[in-house]
């Protein structure tokens, strides 16, 4: 028996709204990450958002790897 929590529920939905509009909303994450070093000019800025891009691939990775 899975329980499911609210949390739960909330990724479900984040899921379906990506499902069904996956093509505007990666459009948009791309116009970001353009956009993203216009904004934010300064080097500091940049290295931490590329940091940021960084590990969240390394624990997209591990959890596929690991099979969570």
């Amino acid at each position: 028996m899975i329980l499911k929590t609210k949390a739960h529920d909330f990724f479900d939905r984040i899921v379906v709204i990506w499902a069904k509009n996956s093509t505007i909303l990666t459009m948009i994450a791309i116009l970001m990450a353009i956009a993203f070093p216009i904004i934010f000019n300064k080097q500091y800025f940049i290295t931490v958002g590329i940091s940021c891009i960084y590990f969240s691939v390394l624990t997209l990775s591990l959890n596929l790897i690991t099979g969570y």
